[in-house]
């Protein structure tokens, strides 16, 4: 799904399911690539950022997860990862392989950032489950 420059990019996985939807925070014409999957009550969502489209990512979680960094493109890329509920805040670094908990009813924003990033572009997979 497309949307016009600097506008929030929104998906509905299913429209006979609640209201899950994921929402990209975007600085330019980013699109971030998602994929929902669907097994009974367990849903899984997998974010892929791409240091050339987006580096951020925000969405709602309303029931509690658990956030795995995946994969990233190169040893030196990591991501920090906050949520927010009404009176808490809490900032994760993740390296490929970390885990993170993230409570009900949160929002979940993820940055991905490199220590020697160059000109090159760089990626990072996650998994929130």
């Amino acid at each position: 799904m497309a949307t016009a420059a600097g506008a929030p990019a929104s998906i509905r996985p299913r429209p006979d399911e609640p209201d899950t939807s994921l929402t990209c925070s975007t600085t330019s014409h980013n699109l971030t690539l998602f994929q929902s999957v669907h097994i009974e009550e367990f849903v899984m969502v997998a974010i892929h950022l791409d240091s050339s489209a987006s580096q951020t990512v925000s969405r709602a979680v309303p029931k509690a997860a658990v956030l795995s960094c995946t994969q990233t493109s190169a040893p030196d890329v990591y991501a920090q990862a906050i949520w927010t509920v009404v009176s808490d805040v809490r900032q994760f670094t993740l390296h490929t392989g970390d885990s993170m908990f993230v409570p009900d009813n949160s929002t979940l924003t993820i940055w991905i950032f490199r220590k020697q990033p160059g000109s090159s572009k760089w990626t990072a997979d996650f998994d929130l489950s």
